[in-house]
């Protein structure tokens, strides 16, 4: 299944939650100012930061000309 992607602007920062089957499964934030990190869910409630996605989209080529 495609992850729904809900997209919120707040102070300085933009932030992408990236649902599948209505579970929460990581948040981009966007800063106006730094680079972009990912939260991604850990057990017990927490969250961690990562630099990269944690979730999966298939991104095929289908035609190219």
């Amino acid at each position: 299944a495609e992850p729904e992607i809900v997209i919120r602007n707040e102070d300085n920062k933009t932030f992408y939650e990236y649902r599948v089957n209505g579970v929460l499964k990581e948040i981009k934030v966007v800063p106006k100012i730094g680079p972009t990190y990912y939260l991604v869910p850990q057990d017990g409630n927490a969250w961690i930061r990562e630099d990269r996605s944690q979730v999966l989209v298939p991104s095929w080529v289908l035609f190219e000309w």
